[in-house]
């Protein structure tokens, strides 16, 4: 990617956020809205590296919709799930693979987090 593309990217990253927020009522937790948004911005770089040079189109109009398809597609996928089955299986989502990657953890670990988060009381102050 070069310098310019990379200024695309950085330019129209809230392309993305605004995207997501599109969607709250259906994004309830930050892992699935940080999910959502990273899926976003890996369609954000497609779309620039897709984009011609010289187009009449601007790019936001350009990149909206490919953006809005993946997300709304990572959104139908998310499905609520039972901790304790999701916890020792060994398949695991491209969007739940990409926010371990993010968050520098391995997919289990990720689980064990999650799972933790929705023990009753677990996190609650006294």
């Amino acid at each position: 990617m070069n310098q310019e593309q990379t200024d695309l990217v950085i330019r129209n990253d809230g392309l993305v956020g605004e995207i997501v927020d599109g969607l709250e009522p259906r994004v309830h937790d930050v892992a699935t809205r940080s999910a959502l948004l990273a899926v976003g911005r890996i369609a954000l770089i497609d779309c620039v590296q897709m984009y011609a040079d010289g187009s009449s189109v601007p790019f936001a109009s350009f990149a909206r919709p490919h953006i809005q398809e993946a997300v709304a597609a990572a959104a139908a996928d998310r499905r609520p799930h039972e901790p304790e089955a999701r916890l020792g299986s060994e398949e695991s989502s491209s969007d739940e693979s990409t926010l371990a990657a993010a968050m520098k953890l391995t997919v289990p670990q990720l689980r064990r987090i999650r799972h933790r988060g929705q023990e009753p009381g677990w996190g609650r102050r006294y």
